[in-house]
């Protein structure tokens, strides 16, 4: 009950207006018309077996549709509902330019028949697009995007491939976009997904998208490049799973000379010991330069029958003389539940140099928080920057979880030699009463090891503003600044604002409320927000409307009901998304024979109101427990990093509050808990 009790009060004395703005989500499909009322020229229709086939409009399968003259470029194939679109290979496809292959777009790819690829399906056409599909991949079949093509909305099965690579980018500017793509072959694959980035440099995005690996594969998502290569590439905003067993050696791994790729805002989740989330490497001399930022990391391998879990949040190595590794670290939680390594630095050559900009990271929940290790006696450490060194960080890591340091434990461990030099770590976050010192494992353990520099840690309002803004902005925060999180600590200090009023002021900002409506419209969409809708909501969040009325607004969209159809659909829909599980049949059928006299409207506020889903948020918030990958939940961060559950007296108490989830999440981000622990 204590953080229930010194913050209940506060957050009952907000006032909020809780109107419903008339705006609503806008439709990311358009409306659909009849069959025989389609004008649209030079389309194509892979039909059901009900209605008639002439060849030139209508057809009985896809490759009917793709082979028949009479394509152009620019031209759209269409597949039906209740269509047997069949098998494709690579011949099948015609040189044009601009070729769209769609799914119906009234329906959900789900509900659009599956198409099958058996051989090396090679889009070398410029502007292929692959839209609202499902497409499974059989056989030797592969998918590879060669010209600037996009795969968007669809659904992408490695039904039974023995493909080693099933799915390649390789164009200069492919977009794979707000899809579900699925390994579920029993052929290990070398990569499920790989991007080949050319000598010439790319400009793809990988964005919205659900990666999930349910059988053996050695990588997720695979860049490789085998000559030095600039890239703008983009990764962001997608979920990577992979269940038990899969054993991967990592989620994401880019290997070579490549320079600028940007890993920004992604959520990784791996069961195996021995699995790396994020991976970057080189052993072919050249620079390779990459971000990764506001990523979301939890690992749950543990330890047993002294099988070590040697998990890693973030793997940077090389081993290679001549070889450049810069990166930037910022914003990220990374969570191994205290037994693998949040950050890990393998230098390995006397002839390798590697720099980096570490800030803003929540290293909560990891034995190690950050490791660098290094025997290669000429290759200087003093390049990574944790804080007031060479690289400009500003340091606001958080290591507060973390008690007496050894060689394998503590926030920082280094095994690099005091020739290698100094690495600092000035200006980061470490728990009340403990000194940096004693958590850092250097040469004050082993004179021969390279010494850290923890001096000056964030303490008090300095530490508690810099914690929400790592937590809630995914960025660190410049405290000495008056133009940044400085204006927050100088209020605190000089009394003119109270605890409750700053974390409210950065939860309720437009920063992080446009990062929790992004979160909002993948888990409840399936999509990546769009200019107007994520401005609209935002707006709504910041003139009185709840989480809570955004959900129902989305849920409630022609947007949703397409992706859901029958009312069954969007039972079990709200089930997933909004409780991360499976609703019973006898739950679905319930809330399906409700449906006729509430309305979705009803039902929807039925489902965000519930002890289920608000206690779902707060255990949450709690930390201890983490909900389920799919649900809304999962957006909201782990504020109190409990060490055990909470009790059902807390957890009850904020369920039955009548306070909204945000401010819930407003209250414990008061709290004084939150100020010691967060």
């Amino acid at each position: 009950m204590r953080l229930f009790a010194r913050s209940f009060e506060v957050a009952k004395s907000e006032k909020r207006v809780c109107r419903r703005l008339a705006q609503r989500v806008p439709q990311a499909r358009p409306a659909v018309e009849a069959l025989e009322e389609r004008t649209l020229l030079n389309n194509r229709f892979v039909v059901p077996i009900t209605v008639p086939v002439d060849n030139q409009m209508t057809f009985a399968t896809l490759q009917t549709a793709l082979i028949t003259p009479g394509l152009s470029a620019g031209d759209t194939i269409q597949i039906e509902p209740g269509s047997s679109p069949g098998n494709v290979v690579n011949a099948d496809l015609p040189a044009l330019a601009n070729l769209t292959i769609q799914g119906d777009p009234g329906v959900a790819a789900a509900a659009i028949p599956q198409f099958t690829i058996s051989d090396a399906f090679i889009a070398a056409q410029a502007g292929f697009t692959l839209r609202n599909v499902n497409i499974g991949l059989v056989g030797a079949g592969s998918l590879a995007l060669a010209a600037n093509a996009s795969i968007t909305g669809s659904i992408v099965t490695d039904v039974n491939s023995t493909a080693s690579m099933p799915v390649v980018l390789s164009g200069t500017v492919d977009d794979l976009l707000n899809s579900i793509l699925v390994d579920n072959s029993t052929t290990a694959a070398s990569a499920f997904i790989t991007v080949n980035p050319g000598a010439a440099g790319t400009s793809n995005l990988i964005a919205g998208n659900t990666l999930v690996l349910n059988t053996p594969a050695t990588v997720l998502l695979q860049y490789t490049a085998g000559v030095a290569t600039t890239i703008r590439d983009q990764v962001n905003n997608n979920t990577f799973l992979t269940v038990l067993g899969t054993s991967p050696s990592a989620l994401l791994q880019e290997s070579g000379p490549i320079n600028g790729l940007t890993i920004q805002a992604n959520s990784f989740s791996g069961a195996d010991r021995g699995t790396r989330a994020i991976s970057v490497s080189s052993s072919i001399a050249g620079v390779t330069s990459t971000t990764i930022g506001g990523n979301t990391i939890n690992l749950t391998a543990v330890t047993s029958m002294m099988m070590p879990a040697n998990t890693i949040g973030i793997d940077l190595s090389t081993a290679t003389s001549g070889v450049t590794l810069n990166a930037v670290l910022q914003g990220n939680a990374i969570n191994t539940i205290g037994q693998g390594t949040g950050l890990e630095f393998d230098i390995g050559n006397t002839g390798s140099i590697v720099t980096a900009r570490v800030q803003g990271n929540d290293f909560h929940s990891n034995e190690i928080g950050v490791f660098i290790n290094s025997t290669a006696g000429a290759a200087l450490v003093s390049g990574i920057d944790l804080g007031g060194g060479s690289q400009s960080s500003v340091g606001g890591n958080n290591f507060r979880s973390f008690t007496a340091a050894t060689m394998t434990s503590g926030a920082i461990v280094t095994n690099s030699l005091i020739v290698q030099g100094t690495i600092s770590a000035r200006s980061n976050i470490f728990a009340n009463g403990v000194n940096p010192e004693s958590v850092t494992f250097d040469s004050s353990e082993v004179m021969s090891l390279s010494n850290v520099d923890e001096s000056s840690p964030l303490t008090g309002n300095a530490a508690f503003v810099e914690t929400l803004y790592i937590t809630f902005l995914k960025r660190a925060g410049n405290t000495a600044s008056a133009t940044d999180a400085g204006s927050w600590v100088t209020a605190l200090d000089n009394h003119t604002a109270t605890q409750a009023a700053v974390a409210a002021g950065i939860i309720r900002s437009g920063e992080a409320l446009g990062l929790l409506v992004d979160g909002l419209f993948l888990k409840v969409l399936g999509r990546l927000s769009d200019a107007g809708g994520r401005n609209s909501f935002v707006s709504m969040l910041q003139n009185g409307a709840t989480v809570e009325q955004v959900i129902v607004d989305m849920v409630t969209s022609p947007e949703f009901n397409t992706l859901t159809g029958s009312d069954a659909g969007f039972v079990q829909t709200l089930y997933v998304r909004l409780l991360g599980r499976i609703g019973s049949n006898a739950e679905v059928a319930g809330w399906v024979n409700a449906l006729h006299s509430m309305g979705r409207a009803s039902v929807a506020n039925a489902f965000v109101r519930s002890g289920e889903f608000r206690g779902d948020v707060v255990q949450q918030l709690y930390g201890f427990s983490q909900a389920a990958l799919s649900s809304v939940a999962s957006l909201f961060p782990p504020l109190l990093h409990r060490p055990s559950a909470p009790t059902a007296v807390e957890v009850g108490g904020w369920v039955n509050s009548g306070l909204d989830i945000l401010a819930i999440e407003v209250s414990f981000a008061s709290s004084g808990e939150f100020f010691v622990s967060g």
